[in-house]
Order: structure tokens, then C-alpha cells, then sequence
């Protein structure tokens, strides 16, 4: 805690503390994963065939079923990057159970270094795992929001914010649970 006797220094807020991370790959360790957060939606799920690989029809177009009222789990992931000019800055991405994007999790646990783990334990057993993320750079749209102030409709410029593309794994070991 902070007491109001403890002195801090100034720091111009232009620095690189808000600065846009680049493009590129970064040395990570798992800094924190939140607690599964349940969806309940109607979703329509790839069909797979027996070896669990999606299935196309004629056109090359997947193969979908909608399942009503299916409930899948999100945890946000937040990364601290381990070097660099952004060391000791934060990077996040959402793990899924969703059947159509289980590869998120399998290919976070990879790189993690994790061959096998029930999602109920991701969570005890990933923070503080080392691994490569790749930083690609989305565009959010322009969207609108309603003033406090003025109660009028006010437009958000579009943003640009860094997204975790690709779990990639070091040099480790694979650990078995």
C-alpha cells in the first residue's frame, strides 16, 4: 500500500508506457488467467467426421449444426512481456471450450508446454509459463456512444490495438499431468 507520505517521480505519459506494441513475436510468461466465464448462446457447430476434422460439402463450404442453448467457457489470458523495448508490458487474448475454436486452448497448451490438462486446471497449472506470442495488429471500428454529459450520440474514432495471433512454444519441456 501507498502511503501518502511516499514520494513519486514524474513521468511524461508520451513515454512508451501507452505506446502501440509492434508487429512481431515476444518472449511471455503467463502473468494471469481469469476464471471460466459461461456463454449460453444457439450456436452453429462444425460437423466433424471420425477422426474429428471438420467435414465440407460439394462447395468446400464447412458443415454446420445448430445446437440451441449451448454453453461454453471464455478466460481471459494476460502475458508480461519477458524483454525488449516493451518489457514488463501486458498483453491479453481469451482461451475458449467453444467446439469450433478448441484450437486456441490445444494450441496455448503446446506452447505452454502442457501435453495434456482438464480446463479446470489451466488455470492452477499455466500462470508463470514462459512462451512465444505472436502480435499482429487489429483495427477496431469506428463505433458511437451516448455522452454522459450531453445525453447526444458521440463517434469513437477507430483504434488500433495489438491482438495475440499465435501461441508459438520454446525450447522446454513437455510436462504431463
Amino acid at each position: 500500500m501507498v502511503g501518502l507520505d511516499t514520494k513519486i517521480a514524474a513521468k511524461d505519459p508520451r513515454e512508451d508506457t501507452f505506446a502501440l506494441v509492434e508487429e512481431g513475436v515476444y518472449g511471455v510468461t503467463v502473468n494471469a488467467i481469469d476464471a471460466w466465464l459461461p456463454i449460453t448462446k444457439d450456436v452453429n457447430v462444425y460437423i466433424r467426421d471420425e477422426a474429428g476434422y471438420p467435414v465440407r460439402d460439394d462447395n468446400g463450404k464447412l458443415k454446420t449444426q445448430l445446437v440451441k442453448n449451448l454453453t461454453f467457457y471464455t478466460a481471459k489470458v494476460t502475458f508480461k512481456i519477458n524483454d525488449g523495448k516493451h518489457k514488463g508490458r501486458l498483453l491479453s487474448t481469451q482461451l475458449t471450450t467453444h467446439p469450433n475454436a478448441l484450437f486456441i486452448t490445444e494450441g496455448f497448451l503446446y506452447a505452454v508446454g502442457v501435453s495434456e490438462l482438464a480446463f479446470s486446471e489451466i488455470q492452477k497449472k499455466c500462470v508463470g509459463k514462459v512462451l512465444d506470442v505472436e502480435v499482429k495488429h487489429k483495427t477496431l471500428p469506428k463505433r458511437s456512444k451516448i455522452n454522459a454529459t450531453t445525453g447526444l450520440p458521440e463517434d469513437l474514432p477507430e483504434r488500433v490495438v495489438p491482438e495475440v495471433k499465435t501461441f508459438l512454444r520454446q525450447e522446454i519441456e513437455t510436462e504431463t499431468y
